[in-house]
């Protein structure tokens, strides 16, 4: 996401997590990163797009979510909740993508 003055965008292409057959959460951490003019109040949306992974049995979360820079905030941290589900299964996936117009 970029105007003229301001990109927010992933600060990597590819996050991964892994199942691991426990009771208890696993967690993605995906970094969320601001540059160009940070002086202004920005936000965006951090919503999914095409997926193999299955919302509440696979992964889970509050989609769409939104994420606010506060002037002078240049990353964030947003958490994807990991479930194990026990089934045996290849790799799986979630599309995300940035909405929303930074302020200029």
């Amino acid at each position: 996401m970029t105007t003229n003055q301001t990109s927010i965008e992933f600060s990597s292409a590819k996050y991964s997590g892994i199942e691991k057959d426990q009771p208890f959460l696993n967690l993605i951490e995906i970094t969320v990163i601001r540059s160009g003019n940070t002086d202004n109040f920005d936000s965006v949306e951090l919503h999914l797009g095409n997926r193999t992974a299955q919302e509440g049995s696979d992964f889970g979360g509050i989609f769409p979510q939104p994420i606010d820079f506060q002037p002078g905030e240049t990353e964030k941290k947003v958490y994807i909740d990991i479930y194990d589900d026990f089934k045996r299964e290849g790799t799986e996936n979630i599309e995300l993508k940035l909405i929303g117009n930074p302020t200029i």
